[in-house]
């Protein structure tokens, strides 16, 4: 459990893609500092006054090209 909030912490929107087959799009990302590599749904930081939905979309075009109508928050 985490007591705290980390200060370098920033707000991020994620976005669970599925396609018409079930399957679920995610990208292998790698830490610069360790090498360490991870599997990661496409999003990111939100911008200044930026809602979650609105960086969900943003981000999803940005890395994708993609651009469709965002389903339920979970």
């Amino acid at each position: 459990m985490i007591d705290e909030i980390p200060r370098e912490a920033r707000c991020a929107a994620r976005v669970i893609l599925i396609d018409r087959n079930n399957r679920i799009l995610f990208f292998c990302a790698q830490d610069p500092g360790t090498g360490y590599s991870f599997w990661v749904m496409p999003g990111g930081g939100l911008e200044m006054g930026e809602s979650f939905e609105d960086a969900a979309r943003r981000e999803l075009l940005e890395e994708t090209g993609v651009s469709v109508p965002l389903g339920p928050c979970v």
